[in-house]
């Protein structure tokens, strides 16, 4: 309380007579001033880029769930529409159930800054699949909810939607999305015409819905699914009525039993590890190989055989070298099987271990979401203290200091603060005395607190009804 006195004293005096190099109070606190602007910015920031991290990864929990479920309707649709759910998608407690989502996620896995229509952190257990099922193929549409967070400006007791951290989430999901309807599915926004929204709230025409469907995703799975799909489409009836023709002048035709490419260039056949089998005959004017691997070899030209590679036939050598490979490479298999076994209890380990971590980092992820909202309301503090440093400064010096102070009223009011000593055994102390109030500067909201004081005019120690005399260091003087 002396300190701050002392400053506000300082601060109050109009001859501005500091020593040379000091630094004044308007000084310290610019200076904070400053420091506390740089902090917010540098918060701000920080905060800006959480949450685009955090809604990368809505993103990716998205675009895990819209895999499996475009997986479930590739491979095992039902027989009838309805609304489904994760537990269609995974049987974690069999063994050997169907897991078209693999189990390290669950129905308690959190979807970063999503929230239901009911207002709560969505998770998996919150998503349903829509199906329909149509004589051209089943349709799943999976409506993932609305991003929010930040602060509550529109009053309805939710934070406000953030189309921004759903355009994040949307490019991260969008590019997870795979070629072929086992794993593709079409990503968009709930709303089909941004342009058309308005944003101002204070509009008449202003719709809060269309607002929240801004940051409102939803996906398109199965057969159905529109939009620009990675993969090749042919009639619903699987029955080709004409050839299939491609830009550069290729045509694959049907001719009774028999399928004709025909164009004007090559067809080629490359792979990296497999090959081309051919059951039945090949017949071609012309045959050209740079290497062939052959089994059995039937050659019938009447003027025999000539030319590179049938100068020997003899390849007992190469079989005893290739049969002597193969004991190696049987015996190599068999230690790597044998290790295998031995790994498979760290395997088991390592995948329970994965589980937990999982489930640490979606309560982590949680704990974020809380970290957000606090860093949120320690911004307004400190923008409204800044704001109360800012009005300190700017009053005129004269009412920086609390007057009268206590000092100022004992010098003014001589006198006793009590009355008594160690010579209280002797009899009872009786004075006069009056009650003086002072000011004095509260530290926490750097106001004028008032409070009193008792100062005694006069004292006398009190024996038998009489005033008998005065206690000094533990004497009685009468």
């Amino acid at each position: 309380m002396k300190t701050f006195e002392l400053l506000f004293s300082r601060f109050q005096d109009k001859s501005d007579s500091l020593e040379k190099g000091a630094i004044t109070l308007v000084e310290t606190l610019i200076a904070l001033t400053v420091g506390i602007v740089v902090l917010a910015v540098w918060t701000q920031s920080r905060l800006s880029q959480m949450e685009v991290d955090n809604a990368r990864n809505a993103g990716r929990a998205i675009a895990t769930y819209a895999r499996a479920a475009s997986t479930w309707l590739a491979e095992s649709p039902p027989t009838s529409g309805g609304v489904y759910s994760i537990d269609d998608l995974q049987d974690c407690n069999n063994p050997i159930g169907r897991r078209f989502l693999s189990c390290t996620f669950g129905p308690e896995t959190l979807i970063p800054y999503v929230r239901t229509d009911a207002g709560i952190p969505a998770s998996y257990r919150d998503l349903e699949i829509e199906v329909s099922i149509t004589p051209s193929g089943t349709l799943g549409l999976i409506d993932f909810g609305v991003f929010r967070s930040g602060d509550d400006d529109n009053n309805d007791g939710q934070p406000d939607s953030r189309p921004d951290l759903a355009a994040a989430a949307f490019q991260t999901a969008t590019e997870q999305t795979g070629a072929g309807v086992l794993n593709f599915f079409e990503l968009v926004f709930a709303e089909p015409d941004p342009a058309t929204v308005i944003i101002d709230p204070n509009h008449p025409n202003y719709d809060t819905d269309a607002v929240d469907d801004l940051a409102r995703l939803q996906a398109r799975v199965g057969a159905q699914a529109t939009g620009n799909a990675p993969f090749l489409r042919v009639d619903g009836a699987n029955e080709m009525t004409g050839a299939l023709s491609f830009d550069n002048g290729m045509q694959v035709n049907m001719d009774a039993d028999n399928l004709i490419v025909q164009g004007p260039g090559d067809v080629a056949i490359q792979t990296v590890s497999g090959k081309l089998v051919v059951p039945g005959q090949v017949d071609t004017r012309v045959l050209q190989a740079s290497a062939a691997q052959i089994n059995q070899l039937r050659v019938d030209p009447a003027d025999g055989v000539s030319g590179e590679g049938f100068e020997r036939f003899n390849q007992a050598p190469d079989v005893v070298r290739i049969d002597n490979e193969i004991r190696t490479v049987s015996s190599q298999v068999t230690e790597n099987r044998n290790a295998i076994g031995d790994n498979t209890e760290a395997i088991a380990n390592n995948r329970r271990d994965i589980r937990k971590n999982f489930a640490d980092l979606v309560d982590l992820s949680g704990k974020v979401d809380i970290n957000t909202t606090n860093i949120a309301a320690n911004r307004l503090r400190i923008g409204k203290n800044a704001s109360d440093i800012s009005k300190i400064v700017r009053k005129p010096t004269a009412n920086q200091s609390c007057t009268p102070s206590r000092a100022s009223v004992i010098s003014a009011n001589p006198g006793r603060l009590s009355c008594g000593g160690s010579c209280r055994s002797c009899g009872s102390w009786r004075g006069t005395s009056k009650t003086f109030t002072y000011k004095s500067r509260n530290l926490e909201t750097l106001k004028c607190d008032n409070h009193s004081i008792k100062i005694y005019s006069s004292c006398c120690l009190v024996s038998n009804g009489n005033c008998d005399g005065w206690c000094e260091h533990g004497v009685v003087k009468c």
